[in-house]
């Protein structure tokens, strides 16, 4: 079964009204998250392609992201969302770092409507979209699997760094080569 989030997607007009607000580099502004990791059941497909409609009243912005709160319909949109606070992200901060280009991820905006003493009012900003589930990718399972093979690549070439690997050289799990006489993967002798 595949695991991802249930979200609602914004149409593309709201997206756009919702950007005009955003000040940070990446802007988000796509989603309102109602459940985070879940199994993708016959209950979840059912709610996929519903339209739903939020009203958008709070904005909160500090130096990392900005985002505004939403109050759902619940005429359309029955399900509860799984954040404390329903919201939209609308964008976030580079990270300072010269190496690589890095931002702050979205789920800062738990924190900062949280820790906000309160928000600007925005007036009523009308918001629509459809439910949709996001699968992760890759899977958990496969991430999983590619994180041991990676990790057993980086054993192999660090014990082949180490000295050259030979035919007669003890190996263990599927022939990985024992790295200063253990196993790198399951750590046995």
């Amino acid at each position: 079964m595949l695991k991802g989030y249930l979200c609602v997607h914004l149409d593309k007009q709201c997206h756009g009204e919702l950007e005009k607000l955003a000040k940070h580099s990446k802007k988000h502004c796509h989603h309102v998250m109602l459940q985070f990791f879940i199994d993708q059941t016959e209950e979840i497909k059912q709610l996929e392609g519903r339209f739903v409609t939020m009203v958008a009243r709070w904005l909160y912005r500090d130096d990392k992201a900005d985002c505004v709160t939403v109050q759902l319909d619940e005429d359309t949109m029955p399900l509860l969302a799984s954040n404390q606070y329903s919201h939209i992200t609308l964008s976030c901060a580079r990270i300072d770092n010269p190496d690589k280009e890095e931002y702050i991820k979205p789920s800062y905006s738990n924190t900062l409507i949280r820790e906000a003493r309160e928000g600007e009012n925005i007036g009523d900003i009308h918001l629509s979209g459809s439910v949709m589930f996001v699968a992760f990718d890759p899977q958990p399972q496969e991430f999983n699997k590619l994180q041991k093979e990676k990790q057993e690549q980086e054993y192999r070439m660090a014990a082949s760094r180490e000295k050259p690997v030979t035919k007669e050289e003890p190996t263990c799990c599927g022939g990985i080569p024992l790295y200063k006489g253990k196993c790198p993967v399951c750590g046995d002798n």
